[in-house]
């Protein structure tokens, strides 16, 4: 049985395979003139070839000699790098001395002399090479072997066909076998007492065995009940920052378990030194052992993911209060069961119990545990299919998913008892428990996301915590660190993961030089503080050091983004030339992509050119009233690929960079912010025009907003149809105000001219009536035919109204 040693090889896998990879990266840099002893490994590679072909060999005997290959493996993976440096030297010397055509002579004796040298050395440099690459090809076809043949058996042993319970006859084999093994144990307790030397090795040892079972006894009982009340006396401290409260009650959760679990190992050492128990005495301790540690920790895990006190109402796990109880009691009785199957299989692999007893055992472990996790996987299902689950603001696709998990739970639940029932022991215990403790895995990480959170809260502050993006992306970094985890319980070996991290160590050939993890690790964190350096030039830039030059707004953010991009192209290349990066090889294929590119990308790449061009010359700067292809508007920012301009009913146009500089672009404030408007005014014929001309200056001269350098001028243009029309041109010193001066100026000239007595015409138009009569339908109103005699002249006005420039354009339309 692997479960339980799979679960503790879950919770040190990250540290040990983190220490082995910084080994073997840390050896791969050294160059060492000790060669491996290729004849103790050739002697080694025999034998293990002849055991690998006997097929009685055990399969923790296989597990050695894999870990025995993989350690060889390892030594000339390490050798293959050897004279690496002298090798590369001595290639480059015979390419400095040019290449010899075949059936002609060197130019020299010397040069042929020196090529013969240099060959002759390079040889010697491959010989420990070509050795350590031949023995890796070795060593690593002998670990694939040993893999098939352990993933081979463990297959068979999932479907193998054992005995079934439904033969009710061989049910009395497992009572019949536990008896046996309690009157074995109590045999090995009455032979420590047979004998004169046995009785002193136990008084020896009586004062230690009291001592270990006091102190044990002491922590299971006072030191947990102490850390409880210690936890409860921080609270009213903790009320005002509860991420920091339940981070507190995690650690004290932890330190209560790890202290219980503590005090029951005391007692189990206090066993062990009496000398009063056998090898199986001591063996059935251990598993009892066992099965408090999974007890313990199922029940910590439950009650941190369904007591009340630890959730919300927007939680995955939230329970209601009559469910909470039940759920945190299925979780420590999944948690004993889970270690009772361990201590039925382990006792089955000892011998102690027969294979009957073993498939009738489990198949009862195996039901009870179903009855209780498939009852438990509906209260949970319940609620995520309630109405609280909708209105709380969770993602919907994560509640399909996880409704879609607990499904398959259900099927779980059904499948293994049968397949158990039908003689499939280790299948169903293998389904069902690893179910369990995916389960358990994913509420471990749904703890640790929360943890994150908080400790992040902590930090940074409450709100920063909700609504930033780091939580986010360490609650998908403890998702990722799970997974190697996740495929120990479903029957990965360590080695299998180790293998993969092997290959992830040895990194991807990129040209002539190979990219490994740490190279890239090495490029991220530079490329991180180059980029936080150009962000914080940037920021003196823009707040200290260009608002005191007499660059314009425009100019300044022109600076700055420059600044910018310069900054983020140096701090690539200075990471990719300190992580070791040669992309040289690269340089054709980059050169044949970048034609493609400018072929498909051309219109992007013109937008980035005129982009950039819009930064160096800045015929338009932010800030900038102008009209480009009938839009008008105001600009709002300029980027490399497009600018975005506010128009004046406050919409946002995106025009491409190219249209700017291709195109023929109105600049109302380039330079200054003066420009001119024209109003047009009619007056009734009959008006003296001198005394118009008069009033419009003066009405034009009083506003504040006229240029006092260039005055208003007054032109009488046109005899109109219904007027004399008058046209004003006025230039202001501030533009973006024309709309607000003309229609301050048209108040005025209306008020001036009706305190003057001039008339604005309007036009005057005559409706015919022709037969009113016909209006009135099939039924005519006697009154109108009275009245009506002849067709009546009806004259209509519609008064001209000098109309506002509402566009803005200054046309005076």
């Amino acid at each position: 049985m692997k479960f339980f040693k799979s679960f503790i090889l879950c919770c040190s896998f990250a540290i040990i395979f983190t220490m082995f990879g910084g080994e073997v990266r840390s050896q791969s840099q050294v160059v060492g003139s000790d060669l491996p002893d290729y004849k103790n490994w050739e002697q080694t590679a025999d034998k293990i070839e002849q055991i690998i072909v006997a097929e009685e060999v055990p399969s923790k005997d296989l597990d050695a000699l894999r870990e025995t290959l993989s350690e060889w493996r390892t030594l000339f993976s390490i050798g293959k790098e050897l004279n690496s440096q002298r090798i590369i030297r001595i290639n480059n010397q015979l390419s400095a001395l040019g290449t010899k055509s075949e059936g002609t002579e060197d130019a020299s004796l010397e040069i042929s002399e020196r090529r013969r040298v240099l060959n002759e050395q390079l040889n010697l440099s491959m010989i420990p090479v070509i050795r350590a690459t031949e023995a890796f090809v070795r060593s690593n076809g002998l670990i694939v072997e040993v893999d098939e043949i352990l993933r081979s058996r463990q297959t068979n042993q999932i479907l193998k066909l054992g005995p079934s319970p439904l033969n009710i006859g061989s049910w009395g084999s497992p009572v019949t076998e536990a008896l046996s093994i309690v009157k074995t144990i109590s045999a090995e307790v009455s032979r420590s007492f047979s004998d004169n030397a046995s009785r002193a090795k136990i008084w020896d040892k009586f004062p230690a065995t009291i001592a270990f079972a006091i102190i044990g006894i002491f922590i299971i009982y006072a030191a947990s009940g102490w850390i409880s009340k210690v936890n409860t006396s921080f609270g009213p401290y903790l009320s005002e920052r509860p991420a920091l409260g339940r981070l507190t009650e995690l650690l004290f959760s932890i330190i209560k378990v790890v202290i219980s679990i503590g005090g029951f190992y005391l007692l189990k050492s206090a066993l062990d030194s009496s000398q009063l128990l056998g090898n199986m005495g001591q063996q059935v301790v251990g598993m009892i052992f066992c099965i408090i540690i999974a007890v313990y920790l199922a029940g910590w895990l439950g009650e941190r993911l369904f007591n009340i006190n630890y959730n919300n109402e927007t939680s995955l796990t939230y329970l209601n209060e009559d469910k909470v109880g039940f759920a945190i009691l299925s979780s420590y009785i999944l948690g004993f069961l889970y270690g009772l199957e361990f201590f039925v299989n382990n006792l089955g692999g000892s011998g102690y119990f027969t294979d009957t007893s073993v498939a009738i055992l489990s198949f009862i472990i195996i039901s009870i545990s179903g009855i209780i996790l498939f009852r438990l996987i509906s209260s949970i299902s319940s609620q995520l299919l309630s109405e609280r689950i909708k209105d709380s603001g969770l993602e919907q696709s994560t509640v399909a998913l996880c409704v879609l998990v607990l499904r398959l739970g259900f099927l779980v639940c059904f499948v293994s008892p049968i397949l158990s029932l039908i003689g499939y022991s280790y299948a169903g215990t293998v389904i069902l428990f690893s179910t369990l403790l995916t389960f358990g895995l994913a509420g471990l990480v749904l703890i640790g996301q929360r943890t994150l959170r908080d400790i992040f809260s902590t930090l940074i502050g409450e709100t920063e915590a909700v609504k930033g993006l780091v939580p986010t992306l360490l609650g998908l970094g403890a998702i990722i660190a799970a997974v190697p985890f996740l495929a120990l319980i479903w029957g990965a070996r360590v080695s299998d993961l180790g293998e993969i991290w092997s290959l992830i160590s040895n990194g991807f050939q990129m040209g002539e030089s190979r990219i490994t993890p740490s190279d890239l690790i090495k490029f991220i964190i530079i490329f991180v503080i180059g980029y936080l350096l150009t962000r914080a030039i940037q920021n003196t830039l823009k707040s200290q050091v260009l608002p005191k030059t007499k660059l314009d707004a425009g100019g300044q953010n022109a600076v700055v983004d420059g600044v910018g991009y310069l900054g983020i192209f140096l701090a690539a290349v200075i990471a990719i030339s300190t992580a070791g990066i040669d992309l040289s090889s690269l340089a054709i294929v980059a050169g044949a992509l970048s034609v493609g590119i400018g072929f498909g990308l051309q219109t992007i790449v013109s937008n980035f050119v005129s982009g950039i061009i819009l930064l160096i010359e800045r015929p338009i700067t932010q800030g900038d009233w102008i009209e480009v292809n009938g839009t008008m508007g105001v600009v709002k920012d300029i980027s490399v690929r497009a600018t975005v301009i506010q128009t004046f009913d406050r919409k946002d146009v995106i025009v491409p960079n190219s249209d700017l500089i291709s195109g023929a672009v109105t600049n109302w404030t380039k330079g200054n912010l003066t420009g001119r408007i024209i109003l047009s005014v009619g007056v009734a014929y009959g008006t003296d025009t001198q005394k118009v001309t008069r009033i419009l200056e003066e009405v034009a001269l009083e506003h504040p907003m006229v240029s006092d350098k260039n005055p208003p001028s007054v032109y009488f243009l046109n005899f109109g149809g219904d007027a004399l029309e008058f046209e004003i041109r006025i230039v202001l010193q501030d533009v973006n105000f024309s709309l607000s001066v003309k229609s301050e100026i048209n108040h005025r000239i209306a008020e001036r001219f009706a305190e003057e007595g001039i008339e604005i015409p309007f036009a005057q138009r005559d409706i015919w009536l022709r037969n009113p009569e016909a209006l009135t339908g099939d039924n005519p109103d006697p009154v109108l035919e009275k009245k009506v005699d002849a067709p009546k002249i009806t004259k209509i006005k519609k008064r001209k109204v000098d109309l506002p420039d509402t566009d803005a354009d200054g046309a005076g339309e």
